[in-house]
């Protein structure tokens, strides 16, 4: 039934940056009589499809798709500034991590220390952003509080502060 039903005129974007060429294609339709399907997914409006397209040095071709489904009846420009926010919001916190503290260099795969070591830096990252007193990235923040173990004091404050604040 799925398959059999037609979708909404899509929204297209596409960039062309660093050698490669991304594309993404965003379609929207009303959930409709597909609702009663899934009787677990209270109040479903909608459900789409992002497909993205990339390119690299011309050679090696990358596609893929990604269903969500919407309690909030969408049009396709909604829907596709949706996904787009999502995404946005994962990526900038993926690269501080990555980027200030190696996470995509962590060898460490056993039981559950991979998800032990996410939370430990997830709670370093939100203590070095609750530190106001300097305004510096987060990496310089980092090399300062390894250096100095007064400013690495006013870090931990500063995020204990901000978690009695929650």
């Amino acid at each position: 039934p799925l398959a059999a039903t037609p979708l909404c005129a899509e929204t297209m974007t596409l960039e062309k940056a660093h050698g490669r060429i991304d594309g993404r294609e965003y379609h929207v339709m009303a959930a409709g009589e597909l609702a009663a399907q899934f009787p677990h997914w209270k109040q479903l409006h909608s459900i789409g499809v992002a497909i993205s397209y990339r390119v690299e040095n011309m050679q090696k071709i990358t596609i893929e798709q990604r269903y969500f489904i919407s309690s909030k009846a969408l049009v396709q420009d909604e829907f596709a500034r949706a996904v787009r926010g999502h995404w946005a919001i994962e990526n900038s916190l993926h690269w501080v991590l990555d980027v200030t503290m190696g996470e995509d260099d962590c060898p460490i795969y056993r039981g559950d220390a991979a998800e032990i070591l996410a939370c430990i830096r997830h709670m370093g990252l939100n203590m070095l952003r609750a530190e106001t007193s300097r305004k510096a990235s987060v990496r310089r923040k980092q090399k300062i509080a390894g250096m100095s173990s007064e400013y690495l004091e006013t870090v931990l404050n500063a995020g204990l502060k901000k978690l009695g604040e929650i």
